[in-house]
């Protein structure tokens, strides 16, 4: 009786027992990790608060991704090692339990990412730690990255000097002046390692010595002049030069062009280009300058002009009627003229000066003609030919300048003045005056 009383309690328990059982599998996380490690995958606190409830707990853990591999498990959590890189590695959790007289499962999965694995560089070594070299010299350096297998071997190359010795981004060195410098290689992959080749660079055919056009000069405020540097000997590789002052306030200097701004002395020093240590320097001293004139010579007279405190000259210069400008100069060279009045302005003169102004009949470069018994007689200028028409035979022409100079004696009636200026011609008691 009792053996039937528990046969049908056991089929009671069976008969109202619900088995409930999840048929999808659910995605519970992602997880990533590096090549050649390990990372543990643990169940949501809430799962393992069940299971502890629960009875007759059985968890599986899997996986059929090669990328990875399971190295130990229990019912709640899983360690797995990424053996190679992925992006859609897969773990799978399946588990059965009892819990208040219900049988239920969970069925989850894992998306895991495997990272490659980075191996840095621990040591660079270049090729060669000294090198001497000729200006314009080359030399492949390389160097050496460890571990071999190292997952960034690009390597960065620099050099300290560049005008001394340059280096490409493969490591080759070009000598390019005289002196030492340091060429560096440098690992990419953020590791720090580096290494260096110290390089010494010369110059078959140095420069001795430099002489300049002047080793001391006394110059007046305002003026300008011209150093010129020779290096010896003239077989140097490099005659480049460089120049200074060690005043600026007195003078500048501009590729050997000197100008003075202030009084005072300063040195002007001119510097090898591929050796500083050799150089030639030049004492120059800056004085007030003299006062100085500017003459004005008209034909009436003459005037001057103390111009040593004006900056700049202006003069107005206008001609009486019945004349015009011929042509104004200064100290020998023309200025632009208006033939009816000019206004000049001149800079400040550093010199004294002469100008000269010079005045003619405003009908004088006109045809003129003159009765001369029955014959009248006409003269034409063209430029810088003359011609005189009606001239009678055997009569003499005489051409003289303005300052009663005789510059041409002629019976030719077209002859030419090769000169620009203002010129008298006499024929028998006639005077004719024109410019040209």
């Amino acid at each position: 009786m009792k053996r039937f009383y528990r046969i049908l309690c056991i089929a009671a328990i069976i008969l109202f027992t619900v088995t409930e059982t999840a048929n999808a599998q659910i995605l519970d996380g992602r997880y990533t990790l590096t090549q050649g490690t390990s990372t543990t995958i643990r169940l949501a606190d809430t799962y393992i608060r069940t299971l502890n409830k629960a009875s007759s707990v059985s968890a599986t853990w899997s996986t059929s991704s090669s990328e990875i591999s399971i190295t130990s498990q229990t019912n709640t959590q899983a360690t797995i090692y990424g053996v190679s890189p992925s992006t859609d590695a897969r773990l799978n959790y399946r588990c059965s339990y009892w819990i208040d007289g219900f049988y239920r499962t969970m069925n989850f999965y894992y998306e895991i990412t495997v990272k490659a694995s980075v191996i840095y560089v621990t040591s660079v070594q270049i090729s060669s730690s000294h090198l001497t070299l000729e200006i314009g010299e080359t030399y492949q350096l390389s160097a050496a990255v460890y571990p071999t297998n190292a997952t960034n071997r690009s390597l960065r190359w620099e050099s300290d000097e560049s005008n001394i010795a340059s280096v490409s981004s493969n490591g080759l060195v070009t000598a390019r002046s005289a002196g030492e410098t340091q060429i560096w290689v440098y690992s990419r992959d953020g590791s720090g390692w580096s290494d260096y080749c110290s390089v010494f660079v010369f110059d078959p055919n140095p420069v001795e010595s430099i002489e300049l056009s002047d080793s001391e000069k006394t110059l007046t405020l305002g003026e300008k002049f011209t150093l010129t540097a020779t290096v010896l000997p003239s077989t140097a590789s490099n005659h480049e030069v460089t120049w200074s002052t060690d005043n600026p306030n007195v003078a500048t200097v501009n590729n050997g062009v000197v100008s003075t701004v202030g009084l005072g002395s300063c040195n002007i020093t001119c510097t090898s280009a591929s050796d500083s240590d050799i150089s030639a320097v030049c004492r120059l001293t800056v004085v007030e300058p003299e006062p100085c004139w500017l003459s004005v010579i008209l034909p009436n007279g003459s005037f001057a002009i103390n111009v040593t405190d004006i900056d700049p000259v202006e003069l107005s210069i206008m001609p009486d009627e019945g004349y015009e400008i011929h042509s104004i100069t200064l100290d020998g060279q023309p200025l632009s003229v208006e033939a009816d009045g000019t206004q000049l302005t001149l800079d400040k003169l550093i010199h004294s000066a002469e100008l000269n102004v010079v005045f003619v009949d405003n009908l004088a470069t006109h045809i003129e003609s003159v009765e001369r018994g029955n014959e009248p007689i006409a003269i034409s200028v063209s430029h810088h030919e003359v011609s005189i028409s009606a001239l009678p035979q055997g009569e003499t022409v005489y051409v003289y300048s303005l300052n009663g100079t005789l510059v041409k004696s002629t019976q030719e009636s077209h002859f030419v003045l090769p000169d620009n200026g203002v010129y008298i011609i006499r024929i028998g008691s006639r005077s004719y005056k024109f410019a040209i």
